[in-house]
Formats: structure tokens, sequence, C-alpha cells
């Protein structure tokens, strides 16, 4: 009966999300709301940014609307997706605080500085709501200030996963396909922990974001791009899913494991990479980490002669093989061998990634 329900809820989200996107689109066609081609696009058709805001309203209608039908008999499961407590009024100032600077960004213009200036308040009202980074029981000592060094690690991964997600939306389909492999990921996590009002959260955003894909790659009239309003909710999504489920570990097992910290990251691989990557080949080139160039790893694939079609849906195959090896090597094997074996797979494939990009030049 679950499947049923959660079916649904996948469907009426879907359902929400391509009634809204061409009105969505014609508003920000009418207002002048869309991204320019410049010397840095990927694109060169002038196309609305404000796919997030579709994203975003589909999915909190159709949560409201479930709320709702809990105190009818239609709706039997019982599910908790809003409480009204301070921490809710916390974590939804820090949303709604993302979502209008995102909206800014997309419709004028954010600089790095004040993005991550807007990310750090975010992260502190996440803090706030208890939505916090447990620490190993290696930190459980006089030596450490324990509330400095959650906060501090809160941050880090708040910050990381939303611009790792920020970054990677260069081409059609990209972000939203990663998103979609780490959203089944993060299902099959949270259903083996039995979260129920995690499990109607992911269904709602896998409907919305897959009907969103539709329009982002084969889009014609109705052609729009996710823009910093939805890249950044999803990250904040993300990284709030992977603190949230490291907190219930820590409650289940007294501590986390080693091998809890390194699941979360493989499924957000390629993004979280590509971050990692790209702000330190800057700093080795001397130029600011901030300052926007051709380097991510969908560009290398344009360069190398690859359409956008074809570099997205090879990317996203790489981020869902790895997240679907991890989650098998997390279930049966120890933490020094699912980093062995990852590295034999990263590096194998990423072998086989340059070998077909040396290839399709010749």
């Amino acid at each position: 009966m679950f499947l049923f329900y959660i079916i649904l809820i996948v469907c009426f989200s879907a359902a929400i999300t391509k009634c809204l996107i061409p009105f969505i689109v014609r508003f920000s066609r009418r207002r002048n709301w869309i991204d320019n081609p410049n010397i840095r696009s990927s694109h060169c058709i002038p196309t609305p940014r404000l796919g997030g805001v579709c994203i975003l309203v589909a999915v909190f209608v159709t949560l409201l609307l479930l709320q709702i039908l809990q105190s009818s008999d239609i709706w039997n499961i019982e599910i908790t997706l809003f409480e009204l407590n301070l921490q809710m009024y916390f974590a939804a100032f820090g949303v709604i605080l993302l979502f209008v600077a995102g909206l800014y960004d997309d419709i004028w213009h954010l600089n790095a500085i004040q993005k991550i200036l807007v990310q750090t308040i975010v992260v502190l009202c996440m803090w706030f709501a208890h939505i916090r980074m447990p620490l190993p029981e290696s930190f459980n000592h006089p030596i450490f200030f324990e509330p400095l060094i959650s906060i501090l690690c809160t941050w880090l991964i708040f910050v990381t996963i939303i611009n790792a997600i920020n970054l990677i939306d260069g081409i059609d389909g990209l972000a939203g396909g990663i998103s979609l492999t780490a959203l089944l990921a993060f299902f099959y996590l949270f259903h083996s922990l039995n979260q129920t009002d995690i499990l109607c959260w992911l269904a709602a955003a896998i409907g919305s974001i897959s009907v969103f894909m539709i329009y982002n790659l084969y889009g014609k009239r109705n052609k729009l791009f996710m823009g910093d309003t939805g890249s950044q909710l999803i990250g904040l999504f993300f990284a709030s899913l992977s603190i949230y489920y490291l907190q219930i570990q820590s409650l289940n097992k007294l501590s986390c494991t080693y091998p809890d910290y390194l699941l979360l990251p493989v499924l957000l691989f390629l993004p979280l990479v590509d971050l990692i990557r790209v702000f330190f080949s800057r700093l080795y080139r001397r130029v600011s980490p901030f300052s926007p160039d051709q380097s991510h790893i969908h560009h290398l694939f344009l360069m190398y002669g690859f359409t956008h079609k074809q570099t997205a849906f090879m990317l996203i195959l790489f981020s869902a093989f790895f997240s679907i090896t991890h989650l098998y090597l997390h279930s049966y094997g120890n933490q020094l061998s699912i980093v062995l074996i990852e590295m034999i797979l990263f590096i194998i494939t990423g072998s086989l990634i340059q070998i077909r990009l040396a290839t399709h030049t010749n």
C-alpha cells in the first residue's frame, strides 16, 4: 500500500510541475528574466532560468496537500511532513533565504562572496534547526570545543554540496540527471531505515525533477534552466539529507562509523570531485578560485567534441555507476575494502573515459 502512495506522490508532483513550467516560461519571457548567451554559455538561445521555482512550488504544494489529506480517510499512513516548532521555523527561514537569494541571482546577479555569505547564514539557520553534523567519538574530548567543530563541519558540508550541485549545472540535463541518481540512492538508504516522512519528500522531488529534465533536455517552446534557485535548493536538500542520515546512524549506533561518513560523498561523487578539482586547479594557476572559467568536466567533454546530450548522459551514467557500486559495497564490505575497491574502479573508469575521449577526437 505504501508503494501506491509513493507512486501517487511522484505522479502528483510531476503533474504540478508540468502545469507550472509553461506559465513560468511565459512569465519569465514577458518580464525578460532570461539567460542571454555569452562567451561562457553552452547555449545559443535566450532561455528562462526559473526552473527551480517550478521544482520548489511543486514539491511543497504536493506535500501540503498530502498533509491535508491525512485528516481524511483517503490517506491512512501517519506521517509528519511539517511540524510547527522553533526548529522548523529556523529551517523554513533558511530555505526561504536561499530561495530569495537564488531567485535574485537568476534575475540579476550575485557575486561569489555574496553567495557564500548567504549560504553561511542559511547554515546557521540549519544548525539551530538541529541539522548538525554528528562528530565521531574521537572528537568527544575536552581539548575539542565540540559546538564550534560541529558548526564548522556543518558549514563545510552544506557549502560544499550546495556549490557542487550549483557548479555542475552547466549543460542541459546534467544537474537534473545527477540529482535524480542521488535522490534514488537516498530513497534506498532512507527506505532501509523506515523513514516514511523523508521518503515522501524524496518522492515529490523525484517527480518534479523528472518532468523538469524532460523540458530542460527536449523542450522547444517551453525550455528552461534550473538556475541558481533550483541548484542551490537541491544542494541544500542533499546536504540536509546527508546530515540527517548521519544523525540517525549516530543514534542507532551511538556513534557514526567512518564508512557512514564515506558513504554520502560518493552519492554525489562527480559534482564533489569536479568542485574540488576546479578549486585547486585555479589556485595552482594563481587565479581566484571563484573566477568562472570553462574547466569543469562537462566543458572538457564538449571541447573533445561530444554533444551536450552525449556529455550529460555519460556523466549521469558514471555518477549512477558509482552510487550503485558504493551502496552495494557499503552493505557487504568494511571501510578499507570500500576505499581500495572504489579507488581501483575510479582509476579504471577514468582511464576508460580518457581513452573514449581520445578515440572520439581522432
